[in-house]
């Protein structure tokens, strides 16, 4: 609109393109560059994104849309409404702040993106044209979870009056100005919306005469992930929903209003408590996830131990041919036998005392079944030492255990050469009972050194107990151990064959990663069951599906057990391509005897869960508070029940920090195990994740932090950082980021690095670093690490000189 004759232009209106308009004089232009100043300050340093839903999101955002509308109950409503009085907040505010809480709830976001719209109309002279004349702006809120409700209404309306007096900024011209790299599978900036309506006293026959107003039924879309709209009238509080649908169902939306209602009853109720005490969850739904999907109570054999069932074994069955190696067998006989004499040997020479540790680093062979029977029999817990681990390592764990023997090949030796009638009269110690020790495993450390767990008779007992009867095993079926006795999956592949009767086949060193020999070995010895870490499982259908005839030596299989790191889907349909024996998907840590949960996989399934806890065994999956989430909200798992580990050994610290009371059983314990998943529809858990920085490569399990701790001892390396990538061509590998680096070589700082760290920890790649990219706090952004190949070359190509035949 001309205003007078003068040459310039009053806006009517902020088009969304047309914002030039507003620096026709300086005062508009002064106030425009304030406005904008505001908003990039206010939406400076990483842009927090929230993610409601498990679905995975189109590769490009989608415009396919859902819309359902709720009536908010009227005592929810009215409660709200006069506790926004009291605080001295509008409506519009105390509904914004019960969203934002509940979606902290479900993410643990404490730092909060959404949008909102404003009428545009907030110069009186514009309030009677017609014409679409709405903004968006953004609404960025901290939580803070020790604060209370009312308090945070009060910061809530302190975010919204901002916004609102910052409202003139057209919100595409600010999204340009912000310069920030667009995701295009999400809207820019936020991808939640909360709009407010307050149509209270709004009379139809208030028109002019010949307009009334109607509703037009488009085609249902959605422009944004969601948009929460509220409308008060007349007759109360409803809530229009407007949802994507690649990313969120109907059933998900409902269960999101239901979260809703309850927290803002809660809110109203409590406005003073903690919002980190605030459970969405109802008594109904804690019902289900604290105990419905926690029956597992089962029977199993009290009061006995690993030897006392092997006994049983030698009494039932002394001649059952049960370890196989290259071309010799042992009966239960023969291995009763050798590990008495070798446990009154170790007994008469060093003294040994029930639950002390006995170390045992010898190559794989009959002698392994033997060596760690004889250790269980004379009162002692053993500790698997990789003997190919480096001499640093070893030391350590022998140093820190306290070990008072070191059974090794040199030690067998010794052994050979005494007369077996000096050791008849050798007494064993008092009989252990199932909350002894059974083993101590050391696992990577977060502290740059390895920790021991030490796990007990009882729990082991439950598990093989367990998964003996769960997938029907009986004394015709052959297991073969090809896992490291150093890794927690050995234990049931040694323990079962000898406490439970059944074949075990010892894979040789040699063989473990030789597909062709592994089905050799299968179809030699009849073998019905063998385990894979998910990454060696594709590596050996790579080699096996190329060759039909390495194929057809499978088929005496029945079982395969995966576990160690997630299962992939394609590789669940790219096994049952070509072969019948089922997949079961096992998980859990070294701190609970093993695993905790199983999944029986099938064809054309999206996403492989973790499954169902085994007997006697609870799962949780909790918030950062320790309060119970909903089923398909991400938190924290923890696990309860009788497979726990006792603690780390000589680390009390680490022990009390990671093993905590259960607030949901008096007298048990939860261990936290730093994994991260949701729960299901039908009580499966979804892996997520992990909520530190320990990763699991190969199924090995490595805290990043123990190899930076060594990467950062090397000469002239200043700085370190490691993490797990996905690199093109090779799958999950370890990739170190230094600094100060400029004279080693790559190969120099691997050979260096295997001087300290088993072969598994040492990362497959070295990336050269001037000084690594860091956010606004300063930190190092893990992010904005580049990919080892992306630009120029990170890797020096050296030729390493061959060391032997092989």
């Amino acid at each position: 609109r001309k205003k007078g004759n003068a040459p310039s232009w009053e806006p009517l209106a902020v088009n969304y393109f047309d914002y030039a308009v507003w620096t026709n004089t300086d005062k508009q232009k002064n106030e425009w560059e304030k406005q904008l100043a505001y908003w990039q300050e206010n939406l400076r340093g990483d842009l927090p994104v929230l993610q409601l839903s498990a679905a995975k999101r189109p590769v490009v955002k989608t415009n396919n849309g859902e819309r359902k509308t709720y009536e908010i109950p009227g005592n929810l409503f009215k409660g709200i409404e006069v506790l926004c009085t009291a605080k001295r907040v509008t409506l519009n505010q105390g509904l914004i702040a019960c969203l934002n809480l509940l979606f902290y709830k479900y993410t643990g976001n404490t730092d909060i993106i959404t949008g909102t719209l404003t009428s545009g109309r907030q110069r009186s002279e514009l309030e009677n044209i017609a014409g679409l004349l709405i903004n968006t702006v953004v609404l960025r809120t901290e939580v803070d979870p020790a604060a209370g409700f009312g308090d945070f209404l009060l910061n809530q309306q302190t975010v919204v009056e901002n916004a609102f007096l910052h409202q003139d900024i057209p919100f595409a011209y600010l999204a340009e100005k912000l310069n920030r790299q667009r995701d295009i599978s999400r809207s820019a900036i936020f991808d939640i919306m909360i709009i407010f309506n307050d149509e209270r006293g709004y009379q139809q026959d208030a028109l002019p005469e010949g307009f009334e107003v109607i509703s037009y039924d488009k085609r249902p879309t959605s422009q944004l992930d969601i948009i929460f709209s509220f409308t008060v009238n007349n007759e109360g509080l409803s809530l229009y929903t407007e949802y994507n649908t690649d990313i969120y169902t109907e059933a998900l939306i409902d269960r999101f209003v239901m979260h809703f209602e309850q927290l803002l009853a809660k809110c109203i109720e409590q406005p003073s408590v903690p919002l980190s005490a605030f459970s969405i969850v109802s008594e109904a739904e804690a019902q289900l996830v604290l105990d419905g999907f926690n029956k597992t109570v089962q029977a199993y054999e009290t009061g006995i131990t690993l030897t006392d069932l092997f006994r049983r074994r030698v009494s039932d069955m002394p001649d059952f041919p049960v370890v196989t190696f290259r071309n010799k067998v042992l009966t239960f006989r023969d291995i009763d036998v050798q590990s008495d004499l070798l446990a009154k040997y170790l007994v008469k020479k060093y003294c040994l005392q029930k639950e002390d540790i006995a170390a045992v680093s010898i190559k794989r062979s009959e002698w392994l079944p033997v060596v760690l029977l004889a250790v269980m029999k004379a009162g002692c817990a053993y500790l698997p030492v990789d003997p190919s681990n480096p001499r640093e390592r070893i030391d350590y764990i022998l140093q820190n255990s306290g070990s008072k023997v070191l059974v090794d090949a040199a030690e067998l030796d010794r052994y050979a050469a005494v007369n077996p009638e000096d050791l008849q009269s050798v007494e064993l110690p008092a009989a252990i009972d199932e909350n002894n020790l059974a083993y101590v495993i050391y696992t990577s450390g977060s502290t740059g050194l390895p920790k021991g767990c030490m796990l007990e008779h009882k729990g082991v007992v439950n598990r093989i107990q367990w998964m003996w009867e769960k997938y029907n095993y009986s004394s015709i079926d052959s297991i073969l151990q090809k896992t490291t006795f150093a890794f927690d999956v050995s234990v049931w592949e040694i323990f079962m064959p000898l406490c439970w009767g059944c074949r075990m086949v010892i894979c040789d060193d040699d063989d473990v990663y030789a597909a062709d020999r592994i089905a050799q070995l299968i179809e030699n010895n009849k073998v019905t069951c063998l385990h894979f870490v998910p990454g060696l499982l594709n590596a050996f259908m790579d080699a096996v599906f190329e060759m039909p005839d390495l194929a057809k030596k499978l088929q005496s299989l029945n079982k395969v057990i995966t576990s160690g790191e997630a299962l992939p889907a394609a590789t669940v349909d790219r096994w049952y391509s070509k072969m019948t024996a089922p997949v079961f998907n096992l998980y859990g840590p070294t701190e609970a005897s093993v695993d905790v949960t199983y999944f029986d996989t099938k064809p054309g399934l999206q996403v492989i869960p973790i499954g169902k806890p085994v007997a006697n065994t609870k799962m949780y999956v909790l918030d950062s508070f320790l309060n119970p989430v909903p089923v398909g909200i991400t938190g924290d798992i923890y696990i309860g029940g009788v497979q726990l580990a006792r603690g780390y050994l000589n680390n009390p610290e680490l022990t009390s920090r990671k093993f905590i009371e259960n607030p949901f059983m008096h007298g048990g314990r939860l261990y936290h195990t730093g994994d991260t998943g949701r729960w299901l529809e039908d009580g499966d858990i979804e892996y997520t994740g992990r909520n530190d920085n320990q990763v699991k490569i190969r199924g090995y399990r490595i805290e990043t932090g123990e190899v930076e701790f060594q990467l950062l001892q090397l000469d002239g390396i200043s700085g370190a950082v490691v993490m797990a990538a996905d690199i093109a061509g090779t799958g999950k590998s370890l990739v170190a980021y230094v600094t100060g680096a400029s004279t080693m070589s790559e190969i120099c700082i691997k050979q260096e690095l295997r001087k300290k760290l088993p072969d598994y920890m040492v990362p497959s790649f070295i990336v050269k670093m001037d000084a690594f990219p860091q956010n606004t706090n300063g930190k190092t952004d893990r992010k904005l690490l580049p990919m080892p190949g992306a630009g120029e070359d990170t890797a020096e190509q050296e030729f390493a000189e061959l060391e032997n035949e092989t």
